[in-house]
């Protein structure tokens, strides 16, 4: 188990897996024996992102003869024996192809995608575009690889679950048009999630931001989320000098990650993973809600759960020396030119905003009054000078 890439022994792990039964030397867990329908949704949300298994290649080891154990560790230990494998050098006319085919491939991935969108969901040419896409995914990604974090990359999350239709996803949608201005000076990716991930622009300069947007359509389910950046981050990219900066745009908690990635609380094994990776991660995150609902509970003198949410998301954004804005619908100008200008790339555009300051010296004092999430992953910045 220890053999594997990081981000396959954190699905294996999910799955219950441990070194001793992966050995043999320990019974397999009960996720071998499951169907895929019996697994549990962090079960199947690790098997499908982390692995890459679907229904039928996952009930396919039900009609084998081996047990499953037997079958993956042959089938990962193939794997890694052809990646030691020194790869037969190409005819650099065939490289050049290959990179040109990618470099357009990159930029009309998005398009394709937004164009699926707009077909009926259950049509025969959707669903072949669908599975086409997400094979398309595979080699893309396996074949690009993880890149070292050298100078400031981006990656972006959408939450594409369903609770984010209606109102919060028109308000999502315009705050990322104004965002995706801001993410044209450096390497982008962008992926939508929710009971699944799918990868809506692959890593390129700048950013498609009319086909994202068509897109993002809230059509994935449930939210599958801190167990996915820990997976996603892992196979896309290997610490380095530079800085991940990783923007989230949600409007709940986590419901389909494995323990302990699940509800708010995985964002701590989420960020432990991360900094024990040596990844530096800075998080920039905008969480939308309903802001007719807000207006009333605090008139009634109630205190959701969206607003304990949203605390703890800005905490997490600050820590991390990044932003966090509240969309409600009542959020002021000025709180999203702040935000928008802590993630632009100059510094006077920073200072124009009011966002020059590291936002962890915001967060340290109001963990010193008592009014900031105590997170054990943190650690506080030298004194000033």
């Amino acid at each position: 188990l220890e053999r594997l890439a990081a981000s396959e022994r954190l699905a294996w792990e999910a799955l219950g897996w441990t070194a001793s039964s992966w050995a043999g030397k320990a019974p397999a867990p009960l996720s071998s024996l499951k169907h895929w329908s019996e697994l549990s949704n962090g079960e199947r949300g690790a098997a499908a992102n982390g692995l890459g298994y679907c229904q039928a290649t996952w009930d396919e080891h039900q009609h084998l003869e081996a047990p499953l154990a037997v079958v993956v560790k042959d089938r990962n230990e193939e794997a890694m024996a052809e990646r030691s494998a020194p790869p037969a050098p190409k005819p650099a006319s065939e490289s050049s192809r290959a990179g040109q085919a990618w470099a357009i491939g990159k930029k009309v991935m998005p398009w394709l995608r937004a164009v699926v969108q707009l077909l009926p969901a259950n049509s025969r040419l959707a669903i072949a575009a669908k599975a086409i896409g997400a094979f398309a995914d595979g080699v893309a990604e396996g074949a690009a690889g993880a890149v070292a974090v050298q100078g400031v990359e981006d990656v972006v999350y959408l939450d594409d679950s369903g609770s984010m239709s209606g109102t919060r996803l028109g308000r999502a949608h315009s705050l990322w048009h104004e965002l995706a201005e801001q993410l044209q000076a450096n390497p982008t990716r962008v992926v939508k999630f929710g009971s699944h991930k799918t990868v809506l622009q692959h890593r390129t300069d700048g950013v498609a931001t009319k086909a994202v947007a068509l897109g993002w359509n809230a059509s994935s389910g449930g939210t599958y989320m801190w167990h996915m950046i820990v997976e996603d981050v892992m196979r896309a990219y290997s610490p380095g000098p530079g800085r991940l900066r990783v923007f989230v745009v949600t409007d709940g908690g986590d419901t389909h990650s494995p323990a302990p990635y699940n509800g708010m609380q995985g964002m701590d094994p989420m960020m432990r993973e991360l900094k024990r990776r040596g990844f530096n991660v800075e998080f920039h995150i905008v969480f939308v809600s309903d802001g007719i609902a807000e207006a009333v509970g605090s008139l009634l003198g109630l205190r959701s759960g969206a607003s304990r949410d949203l605390e703890r998301y800005r905490d997490l954004a600050q820590a991390t020396g990044g932003g966090f804005l509240h969309l409600s619908g009542s959020e002021s100008e000025a709180q999203r030119d702040a935000f928008l200008g802590g993630v632009a790339g100059s510094e006077g555009a920073r200072a124009s905003a009011g966002a020059l300051e590291d936002p962890r010296r915001e967060y340290e004092r109001r963990l010193g009054d008592g009014k900031a999430t105590r997170f054990d992953w943190y650690e506080r910045l030298p004194p000033p000078k």
